[in-house]
Protein backbone atom coordinates (compact mmCIF):
# COMPACT_ATOMS: atom_id res chain seq x y z
CA UNK A 1 0.00 0.00 0.00
CA UNK A 2 1.13 3.67 -0.54
CA UNK A 3 2.19 5.01 2.49
CA UNK A 4 2.89 9.04 2.52
CA UNK A 5 3.83 11.42 5.40
CA UNK A 6 4.02 15.07 4.58
CA UNK A 7 4.66 17.95 6.76
CA UNK A 8 2.11 20.75 5.83
CA UNK A 9 3.27 20.18 2.35
CA UNK A 10 1.85 22.95 -0.35
CA UNK A 11 3.39 22.59 -3.18
CA UNK A 12 1.13 21.90 -6.41
CA UNK A 13 3.49 20.25 -8.70
CA UNK A 14 7.06 18.09 -7.76
CA UNK A 15 9.69 20.37 -7.19
CA UNK A 16 11.27 19.75 -10.55
CA UNK A 17 8.05 20.96 -12.39
CA UNK A 18 8.39 23.91 -10.14
CA UNK A 19 11.45 24.75 -11.09
CA UNK A 20 10.77 24.10 -14.98
CA UNK A 21 8.01 26.60 -14.45
CA UNK A 22 10.20 29.33 -13.06
CA UNK A 23 12.22 28.42 -16.75
CA UNK A 24 9.49 28.50 -18.78
CA UNK A 25 8.43 32.11 -17.05
CA UNK A 26 11.94 33.19 -17.62
CA UNK A 27 11.90 32.35 -21.37
CA UNK A 28 8.63 33.26 -22.26
CA UNK A 29 8.90 37.23 -20.46
CA UNK A 30 11.78 36.97 -23.92
CA UNK A 31 10.19 38.99 -26.59
CA UNK A 32 12.84 37.84 -29.07
CA UNK A 33 12.18 33.93 -28.98
CA UNK A 34 11.65 32.33 -32.12
CA UNK A 35 8.28 30.40 -33.12
CA UNK A 36 10.67 27.10 -33.53
CA UNK A 37 12.26 28.36 -29.92
CA UNK A 38 8.97 28.39 -28.53
CA UNK A 39 7.76 24.95 -29.83
CA UNK A 40 10.62 23.29 -28.12
CA UNK A 41 10.29 25.07 -25.12
CA UNK A 42 6.53 23.78 -25.14
CA UNK A 43 7.13 20.30 -26.03
CA UNK A 44 9.94 20.01 -23.21
CA UNK A 45 7.70 21.29 -21.03
CA UNK A 46 4.37 18.53 -21.84
CA UNK A 47 7.48 16.16 -22.28
CA UNK A 48 8.62 16.85 -18.15
CA UNK A 49 4.70 16.93 -17.11
CA UNK A 50 4.24 13.26 -18.52
CA UNK A 51 6.90 11.73 -16.62
CA UNK A 52 6.85 13.93 -13.42
CA UNK A 53 2.83 14.55 -12.81
CA UNK A 54 0.48 12.16 -11.31
CA UNK A 55 -2.41 10.37 -11.87
CA UNK A 56 -5.76 10.91 -9.48
CA UNK A 57 -4.87 7.40 -7.93
CA UNK A 58 -1.55 8.33 -7.13
CA UNK A 59 -2.75 11.18 -5.23
CA UNK A 60 -6.54 10.31 -3.63
CA UNK A 61 -6.85 7.75 -0.69
CA UNK A 62 -9.22 6.18 1.71
CA UNK A 63 -7.28 6.72 4.68
CA UNK A 64 -5.91 9.31 6.55
CA UNK A 65 -3.53 9.49 9.78
CA UNK A 66 -3.22 12.63 11.90
CA UNK A 67 -0.08 12.68 13.95
CA UNK A 68 1.18 15.10 16.56
CA UNK A 69 4.65 16.05 17.81
CA UNK A 70 5.34 13.90 20.89
CA UNK A 71 7.35 16.12 24.30
CA UNK A 72 10.42 13.63 22.92
CA UNK A 73 10.43 15.79 19.94
CA UNK A 74 8.82 12.26 17.50
CA UNK A 75 5.57 12.15 16.39
CA UNK A 76 2.99 10.00 18.49
CA UNK A 77 -0.73 8.94 16.38
CA UNK A 78 -3.37 11.14 17.46
CA UNK A 79 -6.31 9.14 14.92
CA UNK A 80 -6.73 7.34 11.70
CA UNK A 81 -10.25 7.95 9.39
CA UNK A 82 -11.45 5.92 6.64
CA UNK A 83 -14.19 6.59 3.74
CA UNK A 84 -15.07 3.50 2.06
CA UNK A 85 -14.17 5.45 -0.82
CA UNK A 86 -11.03 7.89 -1.95
CA UNK A 87 -11.22 11.07 -0.62
CA UNK A 88 -8.50 12.54 1.05
CA UNK A 89 -6.11 14.37 -1.30
CA UNK A 90 -2.68 15.23 -1.23
CA UNK A 91 -1.78 18.35 -0.07
CA UNK A 92 -1.03 20.78 -2.50
CA UNK A 93 -2.58 18.75 -5.71
CA UNK A 94 -5.78 20.65 -6.91
CA UNK A 95 -8.56 18.77 -8.30
CA UNK A 96 -9.98 18.72 -11.85
CA UNK A 97 -13.50 17.64 -11.14
CA UNK A 98 -15.33 17.61 -7.67
CA UNK A 99 -14.38 14.50 -5.43
CA UNK A 100 -17.69 14.48 -4.47
CA UNK A 101 -17.60 13.19 -0.97
CA UNK A 102 -16.80 15.94 1.93
CA UNK A 103 -13.80 15.04 4.28
CA UNK A 104 -16.43 15.77 7.18
CA UNK A 105 -18.73 12.62 7.15
CA UNK A 106 -21.37 14.42 8.24
CA UNK A 107 -20.86 17.46 5.80
CA UNK A 108 -22.06 15.25 3.04
CA UNK A 109 -25.29 16.92 1.01
CA UNK A 110 -25.76 20.08 2.80
CA UNK A 111 -25.81 23.19 1.13
CA UNK A 112 -22.83 25.78 2.04
CA UNK A 113 -25.23 28.55 2.40
CA UNK A 114 -27.25 28.13 5.99
CA UNK A 115 -29.68 30.72 4.41
CA UNK A 116 -31.13 28.46 2.17
CA UNK A 117 -31.66 25.19 4.02
CA UNK A 118 -34.08 24.04 6.65
CA UNK A 119 -33.83 25.56 10.66
CA UNK A 120 -32.97 21.75 11.39
CA UNK A 121 -29.98 21.72 8.49
CA UNK A 122 -29.27 24.90 9.88
CA UNK A 123 -28.72 23.89 13.52
CA UNK A 124 -26.36 21.12 12.19
CA UNK A 125 -24.37 23.03 10.21
CA UNK A 126 -23.91 25.13 13.48
CA UNK A 127 -23.08 22.01 15.23
CA UNK A 128 -20.60 20.99 12.38
CA UNK A 129 -18.81 24.33 12.42
CA UNK A 130 -18.75 24.37 16.13
CA UNK A 131 -16.83 20.64 15.62
CA UNK A 132 -14.76 21.87 13.52
CA UNK A 133 -13.67 24.58 15.85
CA UNK A 134 -13.12 22.46 18.69
CA UNK A 135 -10.98 20.12 16.47
CA UNK A 136 -9.02 22.68 15.37
CA UNK A 137 -8.06 24.38 18.86
CA UNK A 138 -7.52 21.09 19.78
CA UNK A 139 -4.71 20.39 17.17
CA UNK A 140 -2.88 23.53 18.24
CA UNK A 141 -2.58 22.57 21.92
CA UNK A 142 -1.90 18.86 21.09
CA UNK A 143 0.66 19.70 18.66
CA UNK A 144 2.29 22.81 20.96
CA UNK A 145 4.11 20.86 23.69
CA UNK A 146 5.16 24.63 24.72
CA UNK A 147 1.97 26.18 25.08
CA UNK A 148 2.54 25.47 29.06
CA UNK A 149 1.29 28.75 30.58
CA UNK A 150 -3.02 29.13 31.07
CA UNK A 151 -3.96 32.83 31.28
CA UNK A 152 -7.12 34.14 32.01
CA UNK A 153 -7.41 38.25 31.08
CA UNK A 154 -10.39 40.75 32.45
CA UNK A 155 -11.20 43.92 32.28
CA UNK A 156 -11.81 46.79 34.33
CA UNK A 157 -14.83 49.06 33.11
CA UNK A 158 -12.92 52.12 34.65
CA UNK A 159 -10.84 51.92 30.93
CA UNK A 160 -13.27 49.33 28.72
CA UNK A 161 -17.01 48.57 28.00
CA UNK A 162 -16.49 44.83 29.16
CA UNK A 163 -19.75 44.44 27.42
CA UNK A 164 -18.55 45.33 23.76
CA UNK A 165 -16.32 42.98 22.03
CA UNK A 166 -15.02 45.27 19.35
CA UNK A 167 -13.56 47.31 22.54
CA UNK A 168 -12.11 44.41 24.38
CA UNK A 169 -11.08 42.14 21.56
CA UNK A 170 -9.38 45.15 20.43
CA UNK A 171 -7.37 45.69 24.24
CA UNK A 172 -6.43 42.17 23.85
CA UNK A 173 -4.88 42.60 19.92
CA UNK A 174 -2.91 45.04 20.39
CA UNK A 175 -1.18 43.38 23.73
CA UNK A 176 -1.11 40.07 21.66
CA UNK A 177 0.35 41.50 18.53
CA UNK A 178 3.26 43.04 20.43
CA UNK A 179 4.55 40.11 22.23
CA UNK A 180 3.83 37.76 19.00
CA UNK A 181 6.14 40.51 17.41
CA UNK A 182 8.60 40.72 19.98
CA UNK A 183 8.64 37.97 22.25
CA UNK A 184 7.87 34.88 20.05
CA UNK A 185 4.21 34.85 21.68
CA UNK A 186 2.34 31.64 20.45
CA UNK A 187 -1.44 31.50 21.87
CA UNK A 188 -5.25 29.87 21.07
CA UNK A 189 -7.75 32.06 23.27
CA UNK A 190 -11.20 31.15 24.02
CA UNK A 191 -13.49 34.49 24.87
CA UNK A 192 -16.33 33.79 27.45
CA UNK A 193 -19.03 35.76 28.74
CA UNK A 194 -18.69 36.38 32.39
CA UNK A 195 -22.03 34.87 34.98
CA UNK A 196 -23.93 38.64 34.23
CA UNK A 197 -24.09 37.16 30.25
CA UNK A 198 -22.32 40.57 29.16
CA UNK A 199 -19.06 41.21 30.10
CA UNK A 200 -16.42 39.68 28.55
CA UNK A 201 -13.06 37.85 29.38
CA UNK A 202 -10.65 35.78 27.96
CA UNK A 203 -8.51 32.44 28.58
CA UNK A 204 -5.26 31.59 26.62
CA UNK A 205 -3.25 28.89 26.54
CA UNK A 206 0.53 30.72 26.06
CA UNK A 207 4.27 29.97 25.76
CA UNK A 208 5.51 31.45 29.37
CA UNK A 209 8.64 32.15 27.96
CA UNK A 210 7.33 34.92 25.92
CA UNK A 211 5.30 36.42 29.45
CA UNK A 212 6.62 37.98 32.30
CA UNK A 213 4.70 37.74 35.49
CA UNK A 214 4.92 37.40 39.16
CA UNK A 215 3.68 35.59 42.22
CA UNK A 216 0.29 36.55 43.50
CA UNK A 217 0.68 34.86 47.15
CA UNK A 218 -2.44 32.89 46.51
CA UNK A 219 -2.93 29.16 44.52
CA UNK A 220 -6.14 27.68 43.05
CA UNK A 221 -8.20 24.67 44.54
CA UNK A 222 -5.83 22.18 43.19
CA UNK A 223 -3.20 24.03 45.26
CA UNK A 224 -1.14 25.62 42.01
CA UNK A 225 0.68 28.74 42.16
CA UNK A 226 -1.21 31.67 40.57
CA UNK A 227 0.88 34.25 39.22
CA UNK A 228 -0.16 37.54 37.81
CA UNK A 229 1.33 39.31 34.13
CA UNK A 230 2.95 42.04 33.89
CA UNK A 231 2.05 44.45 31.06
CA UNK A 232 -1.25 43.59 31.25
CA UNK A 233 -3.03 47.17 32.42
CA UNK A 234 -6.36 46.85 31.11
CA UNK A 235 -8.07 44.74 34.09
CA UNK A 236 -7.00 41.74 35.98
CA UNK A 237 -4.75 38.66 35.21
CA UNK A 238 -4.57 35.18 36.67
CA UNK A 239 -1.63 32.69 34.89
CA UNK A 240 -1.04 28.75 36.36
CA UNK A 241 1.64 27.03 34.59
CA UNK A 242 1.18 23.44 33.09
CA UNK A 243 3.05 20.21 33.67
CA UNK A 244 5.70 19.05 31.38
CA UNK A 245 4.20 15.44 30.40
CA UNK A 246 2.20 14.15 27.61
CA UNK A 247 -0.89 13.52 29.65
CA UNK A 248 -0.45 16.82 31.46
CA UNK A 249 -0.47 18.57 27.47
CA UNK A 250 -3.81 16.02 26.62
CA UNK A 251 -5.40 16.98 29.64
CA UNK A 252 -5.72 20.68 28.75
CA UNK A 253 -6.19 19.89 25.08
CA UNK A 254 -9.05 18.16 25.89
CA UNK A 255 -10.31 20.94 28.80
CA UNK A 256 -10.39 23.57 25.96
CA UNK A 257 -12.54 21.17 23.64
CA UNK A 258 -14.98 20.76 26.27
CA UNK A 259 -14.65 24.52 26.84
CA UNK A 260 -15.74 25.33 23.74
CA UNK A 261 -18.70 22.55 23.68
CA UNK A 262 -20.05 24.07 27.01
CA UNK A 263 -20.65 27.35 24.76
CA UNK A 264 -23.65 25.47 23.07
CA UNK A 265 -22.61 26.92 19.64
CA UNK A 266 -22.41 30.75 21.22
CA UNK A 267 -19.65 32.36 19.12
CA UNK A 268 -18.22 35.87 20.59
CA UNK A 269 -17.77 38.30 18.06
CA UNK A 270 -18.17 35.70 15.27
CA UNK A 271 -15.27 33.45 16.68
CA UNK A 272 -15.09 30.18 18.49
CA UNK A 273 -11.27 31.06 19.37
CA UNK A 274 -8.63 32.92 18.29
CA UNK A 275 -5.09 32.01 17.57
CA UNK A 276 -1.20 32.97 16.80
CA UNK A 277 2.14 33.10 16.48
CA UNK A 278 3.86 30.62 15.20
CA UNK A 279 1.96 27.53 16.03
CA UNK A 280 2.48 23.76 14.51
CA UNK A 281 0.08 22.04 12.62
CA UNK A 282 -0.39 18.21 12.66
CA UNK A 283 1.40 15.67 10.12
CA UNK A 284 -0.46 13.33 8.31
CA UNK A 285 0.14 10.35 6.66
CA UNK A 286 -2.19 8.91 3.45
CA UNK A 287 -2.87 4.94 2.62
CA UNK A 288 -5.82 3.10 1.38
CA UNK A 289 -4.81 0.38 4.52
CA UNK A 290 -5.99 1.55 8.12
CA UNK A 291 -4.20 -1.18 9.46
CA UNK A 292 -0.69 0.44 8.56
CA UNK A 293 -0.71 2.58 11.32
CA UNK A 294 -2.12 0.35 14.15
CA UNK A 295 1.56 -1.32 15.10
CA UNK A 296 1.69 -1.07 18.40
CA UNK A 297 -1.20 1.57 18.92
CA UNK A 298 -4.58 0.72 20.67
CA UNK A 299 -7.85 3.17 19.67
CA UNK A 300 -8.88 4.69 22.82
CA UNK A 301 -12.45 5.12 21.31
CA UNK A 302 -13.72 4.43 17.71
CA UNK A 303 -16.96 5.79 15.87
CA UNK A 304 -19.06 4.59 13.15
CA UNK A 305 -20.85 6.90 10.07
CA UNK A 306 -22.82 6.10 7.48
CA UNK A 307 -22.76 9.10 5.17
CA UNK A 308 -25.30 7.38 2.73
CA UNK A 309 -26.56 4.57 1.00
CA UNK A 310 -23.25 4.44 -0.73
CA UNK A 311 -20.36 5.86 1.48
CA UNK A 312 -19.31 4.70 5.25
CA UNK A 313 -16.83 6.78 7.63
CA UNK A 314 -14.71 5.22 10.00
CA UNK A 315 -12.83 6.44 12.57
CA UNK A 316 -10.12 5.76 15.40
CA UNK A 317 -8.68 8.15 18.13
CA UNK A 318 -6.22 7.22 20.20
CA UNK A 319 -5.70 10.35 22.27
Amino acid sequence: MILCLLHGCTRRTPPILDIWDSMSSLFESKKDLSPEERALLSSLHDEFDRKFSRSETDITFRVRAKYYPSVEGGLRLASVCEFSHPVFRLPGFEAREPAGIPEDPLDYGLELDPEQVSESEREKYRERAQRRARTAAFDYVACNPDLDAFVTLTFDRSYTDRTSYEETYGRLKIWLANRVARRGLKYVCCPEYHHDGEAIHFHLLCNQKALKFTPSGHVNREGQPIYNLDGWKWGWSTLILIGETETDRDRVSKYIYKYMTKQEGQKIGGRYYLHGGRLNVPTYAFSDDPTEFFAGNDPLYSRNVKVNDSVDFREWNFI
